[in-house]
């Protein structure tokens, strides 16, 4: 067949470095290697010298978020569809960082999605957790996420910036920064001279949580 005659030519004729899926779980490909189907439209756009891209992969286009809030993370870093009722603060020497968020315009079939957890005056991240592992993974098109951040390093005290990513073009769709506050700082929850919170306290939201100073752009 001529799809087998160019897999052959782009395996062995080529000089060309192509990542392939294949059937054999972690062997080189060779002669004997079973290519998959998916990997078949990429080895053809090689082999015709034209750039070939990935059906999977989705720009950003309608996509929108709101409500940001940080709440209590998962056991494990990972994208749930769902929310979180009660947003929570994150706590010094936190070893991770969760964020639930309302979207809409989503394609109702997949989108790449990635959330990260940097310091304002660093560029790499403390932290970061995308739909990757999972995917494709479905999307509806509007409805409630919470993503769920491992960080290398846990919090110290500080200002701490949320930043959720959208589409194979990596667009920055929306951003929260939090503040964790010192121990010992005369406002900072269970500090000694700590003032009591109000009865009447107004509700946290995603503006809001606590002590940590929150602002969502």
């Amino acid at each position: 067949m001529a799809i087998q005659s160019t897999i052959h030519d782009c395996v062995r004729g080529a000089a060309l470095a192509v990542s392939v899926l294949t059937l054999v779980s972690g062997a080189a490909l060779t002669e004997n290697a079973t290519v998959t189907g998916s990997a078949l439209p990429m080895l053809k756009a090689v082999h015709d010298g034209k750039p070939y891209v990935s059906p999977y992969v989705k720009d950003k286009r309608n996509e929108q978020f709101d409500k940001l809030a940080i709440v209590q993370p998962s056991d494990a870093a990972g994208v749930e569809l769902a929310c979180v009722a009660a947003p929570s603060p994150p706590a010094p020497a936190a070893s991770a960082v969760a964020v639930s968020f309302t979207y809409t315009g989503f394609p109702a079939d997949r989108q790449d999605l990635a959330v990260t957890v940097r310091r304002p005056n660093e560029a790499a991240p403390l932290g970061a957790t995308s739909v990757g592992d999972g995917y494709p993974g479905a999307w509806n098109e509007t409805g409630c996420a919470t993503v769920t951040i491992k960080l290398d390093k846990p919090l110290v005290a500080g200002t701490y910036i949320v930043e959720v990513w959208v589409g194979g073009n990596v667009v920055l769709g929306k951003d929260l920064t939090f503040t964790i506050a010192e121990p010992n700082a005369p406002n900072a929850p269970n500090a000694p001279n700590a003032p009591a919170a109000a009865p009447s306290a107004a509700p946290l939201t995603s503006t809001t949580i606590s002590a940590a100073a929150v602002t969502s752009n």
